[in-house]
Order: structure tokens, then sequence, then C-alpha cells
């Protein structure tokens, strides 16, 4: 049951990659039925791996690979290509990051098989994601670009902010957590502005 509810999900969370992906670089694909093939292609293998390896730092591993390799489908500059895949896989994982007080877990398990199986994390989880795609593309609407780069910074460092409260009243926090915490704040913040300000230009 719990499989079949994540696969479903699972949908959705493509879906919301491939708004994303518009929504950013502004481009039509080069072959739009490679395109889709593409999404459909990753979005099965990324269920296949969930649910029979389930290590969280592979999922992520493959997930940024995959994202990074649809953006292929796009005729962008290679830099670009790096920075949004980076950026659209922060903002894919923030979910999970936001629910880390639920999995009561530390940053070592990120290399075990996860075995939460709870079917009301998944939903708050997709929930987090939706809100948070509502939230830059409001952004995007600003005419003044000035201004959407402002609020999304102010989004970036405060969801950073959170994530970096949760690592450090963690109960099992230490000093590898914290190190850990501290690169990927830096990763989040200095490759979403530098995302943005590309993106702008």
């Amino acid at each position: 049951m719990y499989n079949l509810v994540y696969s479903i999900l699972n949908i959705f969370e493509f879906i919301i990659i491939y708004k994303l992906i518009h929504l950013f670089i502004n481009k039509n694909a080069k072959n739009r039925k490679i395109e889709i093939i593409s999404f459909i292609l990753l979005y099965i293998l990324n269920t296949l791996n969930y649910i029979f390896i389930n290590i969280p730092f592979l999922t992520l591993a493959f997930n940024v690979l995959g994202i990074f390799l649809i953006m292929y489908n796009y005729n962008i500059s290679i830099i670009l290509k790096y920075s949004t895949t980076i950026f659209i896989s922060c903002i894919i994982s923030l979910p999970e990051i936001l629910l880390y007080k639920f999995y009561n877990t530390n940053i070592e398990s990120t290399f075990e098989k996860n075995t939460h199986t709870s079917i009301y994390i998944i939903i708050v989880d997709q929930i987090i994601l939706f809100l948070i795609y509502i939230l830059i593309k409001f952004i995007n609407y600003f005419k003044n670009k000035k201004i959407a780069l402002n609020l999304y910074i102010i989004l970036i460092c405060t969801l950073c902010i959170l994530f970096n409260i949760l690592i450090v009243f963690e109960e099992k926090s230490s000093c590898i957590n914290m190190t850990f915490s501290v690169i990927v704040v830096l990763c989040i913040v200095s490759t979403s502005i530098y995302a943005y300000v590309k993106l702008i230009e």
C-alpha cells in the first residue's frame, strides 16, 4: 500500500520538477517527445530506486544526475545546466529537511536504508513542495527583477537558517552534522543566488 501511494504521489513531484525547469530556464525543449520520454524514464527509475534500494544519499545523487541529464533537452549553457540542476535538487530536498524532526534521524543515517513508511509524511512532503513551488512562481511574477531577486534571496536564506536550527538543536548533533550543515547552507545560498542572477540576465 505504501509503495503504491508513493508511486502515485511521485508523479506529482515530477510534474513540479517539470514546471520548475520551465519556470527557471523559460525555454522550450529541442525535442518535445524526447523531453517527455526522459521525464517518464527518470520517474520510473526513481520510483524503482525508492522501492528496492531507498538509501537517501543514493536517491539524492540519482535525482541530481537525472535532472542534470534532462537539462540537455534544452539549448542552454553548461553553467546554467549545473546551477539550475543544483537549485532544483535543493528545492525538492527542502520538504525532507523541513520534516527532519519527524524522521528523528541524524546525517549519518542518510547512508543507510530508509525504514520510514509513513503515508502521512509523504503527503506532507508533497504539500510543502507544492507550497514552495507556488511561492517561487509568485516571486517570478514581479516585473521588477531586483525585487524578485531580493525576495528570492530572503526565501533561500530563511530556509537555510531553519535547516541550521534543526541541525544544531538535534540531540544527536555531532561535528560531522555541523560541518555538513555549514557546507549545505553555503552551497544552497551561493548556487541559488548565482543561478537566479543568471536567469535574470
